[in-house]
């Protein structure tokens, strides 16, 4: 199995993300506001910027750098991340923003490896990477766990948040 990583690129790009994640909304793993008509159009549009212009909308008018790198599978698009890059004052972050990977591919270590090659181009970098999941993400947790991210917070609404300092001693 052959596992690799490219920008994202064009329609069909745009349509497996978003479809990707209404067919995850209702199993927890996306925000459940997503089903409205509105942020549902919302996140397509957003999607697509991304693609276009590596910035996504984080409010009505804040935009921010974004990135969409696709995940394929013996050369089948099998899943995605988006990054967001953040400056809070002098610290400069990467969220792991949306994260997904297609029932079928699951269990391959697609997303493993994902966040792996996220993690290694951050520490060369010296950046952190922060991460917030739903409760139902149980999968992703133990993903973010094996690569040094550790829970920072849970909310009442069962949000967490993890924290991945970069790691700039490459031996390890």
């Amino acid at each position: 199995m052959h596992i690799s990583f490219r920008p994202a690129a064009g329609a069909s790009d745009c349509h497996f993300i978003h479809d990707l994640i209404m067919r995850e909304v209702p199993n927890g793993h996306f925000d459940a506001q997503l089903l409205s008509p509105g942020a549902n159009a919302g996140l397509m549009l957003n999607i697509q910027k991304m693609v276009v212009e590596q910035r996504r909308f984080e409010s009505q008018e804040l935009q921010v750098p974004a990135h969409i790198t696709m995940v394929d599978v013996d050369g089948e698009t099998a899943g995605f991340g988006i990054t967001t890059d953040l400056q809070i004052e002098e610290v400069r972050l990467n969220e792991l923003w949306l994260a997904g990977v297609a029932t079928r591919h699951r269990r391959c270590g697609a997303m493993t490896s994902l966040v792996g090659f996220y993690c290694a181009q951050l520490d060369l970098q010296g950046i952190r990477m922060v991460a917030r999941l739903l409760p139902a993400s149980q999968g992703m947790r133990a993903v973010l766990a094996s690569h040094g991210f550790e829970a920072m917070e849970t909310l009442p609404s069962g949000h967490a948040f993890f924290v991945r300092n970069a790691r700039t001693d490459q031996r390890r």
